[in-house]
Parts: structure tokens; sequence; C-alpha cells
């Protein structure tokens, strides 16, 4: 079937002149190519019809790992993608954590072209630095050549103050987006856990909120110094907003972000350790998830990201010293964001920091909802309440704390690529 109908939906887009309305929509051969208040049937048309449905522009992922190649027992591209049509995202920005990685131009071309035949749209973020070690600058112009969106060594935090100001200026040149994790090694490396009294009392010593505060200042520094296109993500600490607050109209080309798990949780009791709950850079107590979440209602926070980290339970499922951070969160982003947010942030801006400002944030033009617009959309209900189970994951890897969790809003399915996808619950 090459048309589809969607009926009665709320569109959530604020460029579109019918934002917040409630409309037919008639898709065609991957284009819309009618919207009103009520459209007539359609021959052979897929209809699509639930009380409570929203579309939006196709949600953007700035901060998603993968580990084909090389790690497939953790995730593969198709596994990804499944799970990015559950999550309601449509467009994804690979972090570098594969074997080749990619630093190089045949490993950038072949997830590239890897990802032609997925149901989403995979961008490649190439590594900053040869083999993202925060050493040596990767060879940037062939990467961007060779398919390139972004550069970044991930989670992984640049050293040296000098070679990353080099990396900033080069990469201002070739005018392509550097993103990074604002931090200071010296004072992390070998730590999992937040300072704090409750590292204190496990004997644990801990990851002070500094060293984030510390990389903050820094990047932001050598951001204005070299003009580059800088998004720092993601953030975790009230300390560092703070900061923001005084920085943030001295660097216009810099932006901050976070992911969701930072807004839905907040350290766990160390006595209780839970190695699912371990994140880079590590969870914080209550007072700097209430201030992330202000910070989003605020504009300090740009976007938000799902910081998808699919980990098998062999190299996660271990103590303190030993286990690995990430969390699998690519079906759950959403729904975590939402549930943080609800109440204190109008949905079309939250819309707004998962579409047009991470868009913003790799020069990616996503198209509106709006006829004669290329139907790149994510069907989503907020008002749905639900409770996480193990058949709402498709990710290979189940490093998720989330199970059993009651959370709101609910991704219903995607349209892209001229293909309509609903989550088997919904279609």
């Amino acid at each position: 079937m090459d048309a589809i109908l969607l009926r009665q939906v709320c569109v959530v887009d604020p460029v579109s002149p019918w934002h917040l309305k409630n409309c037919d929509i008639l898709v065609r051969k991957g284009i819309i190519e009618a919207i009103d208040l009520q459209l007539p049937d359609v021959e052979n048309a897929s209809i699509v019809e639930m009380t409570g449905l929203c579309v939006s522009p196709g949600w953007v992922d700035l901060l998603c790992y993968c580990g084909e190649p090389g790690f497939e027992e953790r995730e593969t591209l198709d596994s990804l993608s499944r799970a990015a049509i559950a999550g309601g995202f449509v467009h994804l920005l690979l972090m570098p954590d594969n074997q080749p990685m990619p630093d190089n131009e045949p490993a950038v071309r072949a997830l590239c072209e890897a990802s032609q035949t997925l149901p989403v749209y995979v961008h490649v973020a190439a590594c900053l630095t040869q083999n993202a070690e925060g050493l040596q600058m990767s060879e940037m112009l062939s990467l961007r050549e060779a398919g390139a969106a972004a550069f970044s060594d991930g989670l992984r935090t640049v050293r040296d103050p000098a070679r990353f100001t080099s990396m900033l200026e080069y990469a201002s040149q070739i005018n392509i987006p550097v993103i990074h994790r604002p931090g200071t090694p010296e004072l992390e490396e070998g730590l999992w856990a937040a300072e704090g009294p409750q590292a204190v009392a496990a004997g644990l010593k801990g990851v002070p909120e500094h060293a984030e505060t510390l990389g903050l200042f820094r990047d932001v520094t050598l951001a204005r110094y070299t003009g580059a296109r800088l998004h720092l993500q993601p953030l975790s600490g009230a300390q560092s907003l703070q900061l923001w607050k005084n920085l943030k109209e001295t660097a216009p080309r810099v932006t901050l972000g976070t992911t969701a798990p930072y807004l839905f949780f907040h350290d766990p009791r160390p006595e209780a350790f839970d190695p699912l709950m371990l994140l880079c850079p590590p969870l914080r107590g209550p007072q700097h998830a209430e201030a992330l979440r202000q910070a989003c209602s605020e504009g300090l926070i740009y976007t938000i990201a799902s910081g998808h980290q699919p980990l098998n339970a062999e190299i996660k499922d271990h103590e303190p010293d030993l286990a690995r951070p990430g969390m699998e969160t690519l079906e759950t982003a959403f729904a975590m964001a939402y549930t943080a947010l609800a109440d204190r942030l109008p949905l079309e801006k939250l819309i707004s920091m998962l579409t047009y400002n991470p868009a913003h944030v790799l020069g990616l033009n996503i198209p509106s909802v709006a006829p004669g617009q290329t139907a790149s959309l994510t069907l989503f209900n907020p008002l749905v309440e639900w409770i996480v189970q193990a058949e709402d994951l498709y990710s290979r890897s189940r490093n998720t704390p989330l199970i059993g969790s009651r959370l709101r809003g609910k991704p219903l399915g995607i349209i892209a690529k001229g293909r309509l996808h609903l989550n088997k619950k919904f279609s």
C-alpha cells in the first residue's frame, strides 16, 4: 500500500500551520499529500485511528550506541532500528564504540552503506581522535567526505586542551559539529559513583561534581576561541548548569544536551548497588535531577537524547569496580523524559528538544508536518500510562532497571522512508 491515512491526530509541531489542531493526514508515496479537518476515505490505504494519537516531525537521537560491527552480541543495526521504531526515533546518531572504530574512511563508509536499507535514518559520528583515545586527531576531512555527520569520541573526554583546540579549529574550518562530554579525566578515571555521603557510606571514592564543571568551562572557552560548533552532552550536575547560565550568551555556537535517564533517575543507594544504574557520568542526587528538569524548562538544555548504550550481561553484571557504565534506553527515552517533565514543560517544547533542536546541532533539515513535505513522522500518545515489560524492548541487550516501572507517554510508531511502522501492541 502506498497510501497511509491518519485519522483525527493532534499535530505537535510549532513550525506547522496545523500545530495543536486535530486533523486527518494523508500520506502517499512518502509525501504528505493532504491535511484537513476531515479527509475522505482512500481506497487501499492503511488507516491509523487511535484515541489520543499525536503526530510530530520524526524524533532525532543525538547519543546512541550500537555494537555492530564487532560487538553484535550487544546490538546489531537491525535490532537497533527495531528498538528505534519502538522508541519513536526516526534519526539516530551513532557514537563510536565498534571494532573497527569509525576513525578511517572505509569504516565510516561501511557503516553509512550498511544503514541504507534500514527503516530509520542512521547518521555516523566519526571518531574525533584515532581509536577514540583522545590523542591523535582523526582525518576529519576524509571522514566527512565518507559520510560522517559529526565528530565525537562518545563519552570519552579529550584530556589535552592544546590538542582539543586544534581539533575544534579544524572542525570549524570544515563546518562540522563536534560532540563532546565535558569532564576532567584526572578526577574521573576508575570511579563509578558520584562523590557524596552515599559513596562515603559504602566506602567508595566518588567523582566530584566539579569534574564536569571544570570540563564545561574549558570546552566553552575553547569553542569561543575557535568559533567551532560544539555540542556538550550529557550534562548531569547542577553546578555545571549554574555556570552555563553565566556563559550561554557569550557562546552562541555552543549547545548543551542531556539524556533521559538523568532527568528520570537520581543516584541509587550504594548499599543496594545495582549495576544497571551505572552511567557515565554517574547519576547524582535528586537535587541534580531537579536542576536538569528546571534547566529544560528555562531553555538552558537544548536537546534530550536517549543515551542508549546496550551492554551484554557478561560485562555489565559485576561489582562496582568491574561493571561497565551504560543503560539500554532507546524504547523508553521519551517516556522517561515526559514522565519527568510533563508537569513543568509544554509538550511542544519537549518535542522541539527531540526534533528541531538536535537536527539544528547536526545541520539536518527535517520536514515539518505540512502538505508537500516528506513524511518523516513520529506517532505517539502522551496520555498513555504503561508498565515497562521485557516484551517492550527490542534491543539485544537488557541492561535497563526500568522493567516493572510505570511511565507516562508512549511512542506508537513512525512513518519513514515511505513506510508505516507501528509497535506490535498498537498494530
